[in-house]
């Protein structure tokens, strides 16, 4: 089939490639992510032990049905080929929509070829039940009507006059897999390969802007012949604006690949290679025309091993004489293959066993996993008797500890949904972790607890920059790229544990830039809370969003906790959360200004009107108190940390929460 992208001219490169890196392939397994016509898997079935095709667009997944998935042509399929030929031609949705017989006039297919491929296709169908015979049938009617279709090679476009090939009269032709063992998958890329383990996987994303499913949306819709639906755009016509059908037949459903936006395509490959940790070495094949630059690529793939790239000219790719007329392009293959060991444990071989006294194993119970700036775990009592004693659904963003939830958790008093969020991506998916990855994470903590030093602390800290001076440094990459997500969760907890006070701080750079403060004597192990804490979470969805989406969904019947960071209150004022005269909420780059505080009054507001109950907290500064005057207020003495002088920490601030409900259980001030 002609098809963007092609390999049938590279296989043998690819080959070299793989054989360069592996002496025998036939005991390994190999993964084709992104198979498109299978061109890659199907040669390769025969020559290793297992092979996986994977496309998210349904005419690939029908030709790796047939290609990948069979282990040899159906017995009988000679009879079935004649007997479809044999169909009189009928006029149906492909005829009409494809064909000059349509209204729309479009010209993929001569009428009396459409007429050929309507009849067959129905009469497919009809063989559902035999699944190998339809499969084998399917994709040799895709093969065949490509041969016959009246394009360059891509179904972006017609051309203006049938030329001689598309004018023969169709023929249905067989098209037979080769042998071998493999299956086939119609699932997103980055997601599935989350699942997926095996020795090889190959990776041929779009290289350019050119959408697939736009290219090719005919094949798509012989697949689905009797439910595809052509998409109506807006022209004008007689001046007026008027609804009517795409000029080339563009379907109302088709995939969209952030590999084929300059914006996305990066952050598309960095999630892709980062989730393939199944995956011994990855092999991705890329041209000098590539959205992404070589330097790019190198980036990501250095990140998670040892990278190398392997180049070959190759004659370039055309389907129309329009623009870049170069007739060469250089095809690149770049290869990762993963370390044994993870960056965080061949950082700790360098540093010895420390001595420090080992905590008694408790019982473990359910609690927070992280200690946090604001944590409300001191005002937790007190806090519950203004708690609705009810919760259908509920929501907390600026999650933090999560420390309420534990606690509405442990009294059972949650009857639906929770949704907890914060915009720290690094806490987020460390609590995923914690439900997914508990053991893992686990393990890798205490291995950092036996290690524990100043010397260790920085280094694990400083993993994403280097120092260009004194206390100064520039980043040097995103941890999401440089760490596994067991690696992140076990460092966000080390740092969390070991920092001064447990702050969470980071600068402009958006680095966590809070200095050692734990005692070198302190055991910070996991004894079990984790998996005890994994199994309160797991009822919840923790996601890194903005507050606004979290709570957009909340209903009557619904609770909302909001701790947002808190607005600074004046030293000279009655309690103070200033740090040197500076406001301590920089738990994110962007921080929480007062213009945002007010932001989040006018949602309380839009609560408070959809019958939603909420409770916030925050600091009794007077900007706060006045926007909130009109609601119930009720005010905590509550000990921070925050101070960096000793002599000005423990000293107690007054903290307020905020309520749009009365709580019958107290008076109207503590």
């Amino acid at each position: 089939m002609r098809y963007i992208g092609n390999k049938t001219k590279l296989l043998p490169f690819i080959e070299e490639s793989f054989l360069e890196y592996y002496d025998d392939l036939t005991e390994l397994s190999l993964c084709d992510l992104f198979a498109g016509t299978c061109t890659v898997a199907s040669h390769f079935k025969p020559k290793f032990k297992t092979v996986i095709a994977n496309d998210l667009e349904d005419y690939s997944k029908v030709l790796a049905d047939n290609y990948v998935a069979l282990p040899g042509p159906p017995a009988g399929y000679e009879a079935e080929i004649n007997r479809l030929n044999a169909l009189a031609p009928k006029t149906g949705a492909l005829s009409l929509a494809f064909t000059p017989e349509g209204t729309s006039g479009r010209m993929f297919f001569t009428t009396e070829n459409g007429r050929k491929i309507q009849a067959i296709r129905e009469e497919i169908e009809s063989l559902k039940q035999n699944r190998n015979m339809y499969n084998f049938l399917l994709c040799s009617l895709l093969e065949s009507a490509d041969t016959f279709s009246n394009t360059t090679g891509v179904y972006g476009a017609y051309l203006k006059k049938f030329g001689q090939r598309s004018r023969q009269l169709f023929e249905l032709k067989p098209y037979t897999p080769t042998t071998g063992h493999g299956f086939s998958l119609q699932e997103d890329a980055t997601e599935v390969v989350k699942i997926l383990q095996g020795d090889i996987l190959y990776l041929d994303p779009p290289y350019n802007n050119r959408q697939y499913g736009s290219n090719y949306h005919v094949l798509n819709c012989i697949v689905n012949y009797d439910s595809f639906k052509i998409k109506r755009v807006k022209k004008k016509i007689g001046g007026q604006n008027t609804l009517s059908e795409s000029q080339t037949g563009l379907t109302t459903e088709m995939n969209r690949s952030d590999f084929s936006i300059k914006k996305k395509a990066k952050d598309a490959l960095r999630k892709l290679i980062k989730n393939a940790a199944g995956f011994d070495t990855i092999f991705m094949s890329y041209n000098d025309e590539g959205i992404l630059s070589m330097e790019e690529v190198k980036q990501i793939f250095s990140s998670h091993g040892d990278y190398a790239v392997r180049t070959r000219v190759h004659k370039r790719y055309k389907s129309n004489n329009a623009g870049d007329q170069r007739k060469e392009t250089k095809e690149h293959i770049h290869v990762l293959t993963r370390k044994g060991k993870n960056k965080v444990e061949s950082i700790l071989d360098n540093y010895p066993n420390r001595v420090f006294k080992r905590k008694k194993l408790v019982d473990p119970i359910a609690a927070p996993v992280v200690q946090w700036v604001g944590g409300k775990r001191q005002l937790i009592d007190r806090y519950m008797r203004h708690i609705p004693e009810k919760i259908e659904n509920y929501y907390e963003p600026f999650m933090g500890g999560a420390a309420l939830f534990f606690k509405l958790q442990s009294l059972n008093r949650i009857s639906g949904a929770s949704y907890l969020s914060d915009m720290n991506r690094e806490l987020v998916l460390t609590c995923n972790m914690v439900i997914s990855h508990h053991k893992e994470v686990s393990d890798l903590l205490n291995k950092i607890n036996e290690k524990h030093s100043k010397e260790l602390y920085y280094e694990l800290r400083n993993i994403d920059r280097k120092e260009v001076g004194t206390k100064r440094y520039v980043k040097t990459g995103d941890i999401f790229d440089l760490l596994t997500d067991v690696e992140i969760a076990a460092r966000f907890l080390y740092l969390n544990k070991t920092c001064f006070n447990s702050i969470y701080r980071v600068n402009k750079d958006n680095l966590f830039n809070v200095p050692i403060g734990t005692s070198l004597k302190k055991d910070f192990g996991d004894n079990g809370r984790l998996h005890e804490a994994g199994k309160v979470f797991i009822d919840a969805s923790v996601s890194a969003e903005d507050y606004r989406t979290t709570i957009s969904a909340a209903k009557k019947g619904d609770f909302v906790y909001l701790d947002p960071p808190y607005e600074p209150v004046d030293k000279k004022g009655t309690g103070t959360i200033t740090l040197g005269g500076k406001s301590f909420t920089s738990y994110t780059v962007d921080g929480f200004s007062t213009a945002d505080q007010i932001t989040l009054k006018n949602q309380c507001d839009q609560l408070n009107k959809r019958g939603v109950k909420f409770a916030l907290s925050n600091s009794d500064a007077a900007v706060i108190l006045k926007l909130y005057e009109n609601y119930n207020i009720y005010k905590f003495d509550a000990n921070r940390n925050l101070n960096s002088k000793k002599e000005n920490r423990k000293k107690a601030a007054i903290e307020v929460l905020i309520t749009n409900y009365s709580s019958p259980q107290i008076p109207e001030s503590e």
